[in-house]
């Protein structure tokens, strides 16, 4: 893998990965105690429109390579891969329906994240940028 073509991805991407991070908590900590179906679909249906509002735009304009590299960091961040967040939040046919997309571009979901091995490079990216700009993991 080039190493600065994957440092300039992770510095473009990390953000919204923390941002991911932050946004599941959130919802997750919104929704502890929401019984009601759609009441839980409410309040997913409002910080998604939040999260579009906010990064719409600009997540529309990354590559396909810096899309896989989002992908990999969300699972960092969150321990769950885009494929379990969509499917908790949007439900199975949604993650299905996005699971294909990603297919056609070659790419998945469902991937995993190994700092120890095939991520060992990105960690080491992940780390340096958490050190220069005051995020914590």
């Amino acid at each position: 893998m080039d190493w600065n073509r994957l440092r300039n991805a992770v510095y473009v991407t990390y953000p919204y990965a923390i941002a991911a991070s932050r946004t599941i908590n959130d919802i997750n900590a919104r929704l502890v105690n929401v019984t009601d179906p759609s009441q839980r679909k409410a309040i997913i249906h409002s910080k998604e429109k939040e999260l579009k509002q906010q990064f719409g735009d600009k997540i529309t304009q990354l590559s396909v390579y810096q899309g896989k590299i989002l992908m990999k960091l969300i699972r960092r961040e969150t321990g769950d891969n885009c494929y379990e967040i969509i499917k908790e939040y949007k439900g199975g046919f949604n993650a299905g329906f996005w699971q294909s997309v990603a297919f056609l571009f070659g790419s998945s979901l469902k991937q995993n994240y190994d700092p120890g091995n095939d991520d060992k490079q990105m960690e080491i990216i992940v780390k340096d940028v958490e050190r220069m700009y005051g995020y914590k993991s």
